[in-house]
């Protein structure tokens, strides 16, 4: 089953009158529990496609499609609740809050999701259980570790059970050690529970672990074989 679909995306900036073309005539389909890496040159447009298809940014012209709803043209309010019921975010800064605690932020989105309490808090623990973070609950983020603080990132995309988990350079910013544990486990759970995992990434082992590799050049996407 298709979970979201793009059709003929491109994306352009305009500066003064000259028009800068990132993405031209992007097609992609991504079907339920599938796993898809994007790659490319810096500034070649994998953020920018990534926050397409997350509904967080429009293309200039195409349609993107979820669960066979454009949702290029809803309004904001709907957009802010399709993305909050079905899709989950990691960045390669972790933008936890400071002034709240791994649990605290874990169980934020729920919480804007109007779930009650007892479900939020018996889905964070297993998570955080699942992410070896049981000794962390408490803890508010700048006494975590880097891939501490990326594992927390993790559990709070998870937190809704999303259909689709957007990844940008998750492991950016961690040495070798934490970016194969975050790998792994990200890819455990998206197998354990039939997620989606559309990731832009620049990190060669963590592209190999994936069904489908695209490579954006020239402002075009392209599938390349995944080695």
């Amino acid at each position: 089953m298709t979970n979201l679909e793009a059709k003929d995306i491109s994306k352009s900036f305009f500066i003064k009158h000259d028009e800068l073309k990132i993405l031209k005539n992007i097609n992609l389909s991504i079907n339920q529990g599938e796993l898809i890496a994007i790659t490319g040159a810096s500034g070649s447009g994998k953020s920018t496609l990534l926050h397409i298809l997350a509904s967080l940014d429009s293309p200039t012209t195409g349609s993107v499609y979820f669960k066979n709803k454009q949702v290029n043209n809803m309004s904001k309010s709907m957009l802010s609740s399709i993305r909050l019921l079905n899709f989950g975010f990691v960045y390669q800064f972790h933008h936890l809050l400071a002034d709240l605690t791994v649990l605290e932020n874990i169980i934020l989105p729920g919480k804007i999701l109007g779930t009650k309490k007892e479900v939020l808090l018996e889905y964070a623990y297993f998570i955080i259980n699942f992410l070896g973070l049981e000794n962390r609950a408490s803890h508010l983020p700048w006494k975590l570790s880097g891939g501490e603080r990326q594992r927390v990132a993790v559990a709070r995309s998870l937190i809704n059970k999303p259909n689709i988990i957007f990844l940008d350079e998750p492991t950016g910013n961690l040495d070798i050690k934490n970016s194969k544990i975050l790998q792994e486990l990200i890819l455990k759970i998206a197998k354990d529970e039939n997620i989606s995992i559309i990731a832009a990434t620049h990190d060669q082992d963590f592209m190999t672990k994936f069904k489908k590799l695209y490579k954006i050049e020239n402002s075009s996407l392209y599938e390349v074989e995944n080695v």
